[in-house]
């Protein structure tokens, strides 16, 4: 299985995300994670 992949808004492309966890954000389901290479949290809606 793939690393989760999103969009770092730091780094300004798309990253594998590390200490991934599911949540709830505006209603809907999507993930939360550290971008690999900067560590900033990165949000990907509708997982």
């Amino acid at each position: 299985m793939q690393p989760p992949v999103g969009y770092c808004v730091t780094c300004k492309a798309k990253r594998e995300l590390s200490d991934t966890k599911e949540i709830e954000r505006c209603g809907q389901p999507a993930l939360e994670g550290k971008c690999t290479v900067c560590g900033s949290k990165v949000f990907v809606l509708g997982v």
